[in-house]
Parts: C-alpha cells; structure tokens; sequence
C-alpha cells in the first residue's frame, strides 16, 4: 500500500509505526488522543479526493465523560463534529487551512483525559464462561442468548481464566483487559494519577511550608 493510504489495520500497528501510517499534519493531534487513552479510527491522508482535514475516532474507547462530550457536540449541531454512518465513530472535520489545523487542535485538546473502557470485571467473565456451550434460548422480548452450561454452572474465577489471557488479567482490580493496548492506556492512566496526587502533595507543602515562614 502508498504510504499513508491503508485498509484497516490494529492500533498496535499504528503505534508501532506511526509515521507510516498518519500524514505529518495530523500525526501530533492523533498522539494526543493516543496519549489521552483515546484511540483513532482512521484520518484523512493525501488522496487528491481529501478537501479537508478530519479524524475518526473510535467509540468504543470513550470514556463516559467523552461520550457524553460528543453527543452533547452532535445534539448542538457543533459544524466540525459528525458520525460515521455504519459504526457511529465520531468524525472531526476541518478546513484544509493552516486555521482548520488550529482549530482542530482546540477539539482535540477539548477531549478529558481518562482511563480505558476496554476490560471485562471478573462477574462477567465467570458469566461468560458459565454459558459457554449453553442452550440457546429466546426471551420474551424476542432477544437470543444463552442459559448457563449444567457443566458449569459451579465454576469460579479460577477456570474463567483457563481459557484467556491472564497477562492481561489484574487480581487486584478484578480486572481483565481486552488487550494489550487498553492495559498500556490503564496502566499510564495510573501512573498520570499518581504524579498529580504526588504534585499535589508538594505543592500542599509548599503552601504550609510558607504559611509556617509569614507566621
């Protein structure tokens, strides 16, 4: 493929090459939401039918806050925000200006900072695991699923985890993540919290620390 110009491709492989795969325009502004724990979708290149500037970003790794943020965009009609039609990502659009770039920054900065979305609680893993190979059943609202498996319907946390990826698991937190990428996102999250608790913490010294010398 030309560069810059690709079908879909994991995150993973975006990060590990970004410069291969995002314009030098955007590049910054995706590392922002990369940064924020929010992932992109895809964005516009150097295809002579590009007119503006624009970024997709995935819905799926929004926090509350951010969904929230986008809708509150979308219902106001906000001229730079749209949807994708099939999966319902948001769209940032601009002009293909020097100002559109400024502005496009201004909304991506506009994005909260947050953890990732993208984990499974223990509950409903051993839940997960108890229907597995279970009888399907219809509901009374005409919706599909499946009822616990009589084999397992005993099963705890410990053989949950037989059958996935216990690298990505966190005890502590009853935790696990869908991959890689989201326990980076959470993991850095923590680490962003615990340097503006320990800010925090300094600066609150700072001002005692001051108040004790006026005294």
């Amino acid at each position: 493929m030309e560069k810059y110009i690709f079908s879909s491709v994991p995150m993973e492989y975006v990060l590990e090459n970004p410069e291969l795969y995002i314009i030098p325009e955007l590049l910054g502004l995706c590392q922002i939401l990369w940064n924020n724990g929010i992932d992109t979708v895809q964005c516009s290149n150097y295809e002579e039918r590009e007119t503006t500037y624009w970024i997709e970003i995935d819905e799926r790794t929004l926090s509350d806050e951010n969904r929230k943020y986008v809708y509150k965009m979308l219902d106001n009609k906000h001229p730079n925000f749209g949807e994708d039609i099939r999966f319902h990502h948001p769209v940032i659009t601009v002009d293909r200006t020097k100002e559109g770039l400024l502005l496009l920054e201004q909304l991506v900065k506009s994005f909260s900072y947050q953890d990732t979305t993208r984990y499974i609680t223990e509950e409903d893993l051993i839940e997960r695991y108890k229907r597995h190979g279970g009888k399907i059943e219809i509901l009374p609202d005409g919706s599909i699923r499946s009822v616990f498996n009589p084999e397992r319907e005993n099963a705890t946390i410990e053989d949950a985890l037989k059958e996935v990826d216990t690298s990505l698991y966190v005890e502590e937190e009853g935790r696990l993540y869908a991959d890689q990428r989201a326990l980076d996102v959470h993991i850095n999250y923590l680490n962003k919290l615990n340097k503006g608790r320990q800010q925090f913490v300094k600066t609150l010294k700072l001002i005692n620390k001051q108040k004790n010398t006026n005294n």
